[in-house]
């Protein structure tokens, strides 16, 4: 999974990792995180973990709602789409 995701550049705001061409969804951030946290955490490796960081930043620049703090479902060739995505927001409230 960690080669996959090296293998397959995005053209995604700020990096973030497509879920699709052109798709940035919060059920990315959900899954991708927490592979990256866990596989990071169990080889030692920082580098993984500071991925998912950054991957967890750049799709809060994308899909967050400045006003509830709350990640909107997804994002598909820069268009959000304004509903919000409880499994994803309450990843994001667990880590902050």
């Amino acid at each position: 999974m960690l080669d996959w995701l090296g293998a397959h550049p995005t053209g995604a705001p700020g990096g973030a990792i497509e879920h699709w061409l052109g798709s940035v969804w919060a059920d990315t951030v959900f899954m991708v995180g927490v592979f990256l946290l866990h596989y990071g955490r169990l080889t030692g490796r920082r580098g993984v973990i500071a991925k998912a960081s950054r991957q967890d930043l750049a799709h809060a620049d994308v899909l967050r709602d400045p006003g509830t703090g709350l990640y909107a479902h997804g994002y598909h060739c820069g268009e959000t789409i304004w509903c919000f995505w409880g499994r994803a927001s309450s990843f994001r409230s667990a880590t902050q």
